[in-house]
């Protein structure tokens, strides 16, 4: 479970880098601090099932890598 958190993590980062947003973009999308959003993305805090589906929104993260992360983590 790990090592699929860790690709949760990475493909967060990728999507926020890919859309030139900024940890502080981010961060006021969902409403919470920078520093906030930047423990979520380095693994330093958990993340809840809304706040990822949050993310997932606002970054548009395609659905066929959703459905991949969905089924790791849920196996």
């Amino acid at each position: 479970m790990q090592n699929t958190l860790k690709d949760i993590r990475i493909l967060i980062r990728k999507a926020r880098l890919n859309k030139n947003f900024s940890q502080e973009n981010m961060a006021f999308e969902l409403g919470i601090t920078q520093g906030a959003y930047a423990n979520i993305e380095n693994g330093n805090s958990k993340i809840s099932l809304e706040k990822f589906l949050q993310i997932v929104k606002i970054l548009e993260i395609e659905h066929s890598d959703f459905m991949c992360i969905c089924e790791k983590f849920f196996k």
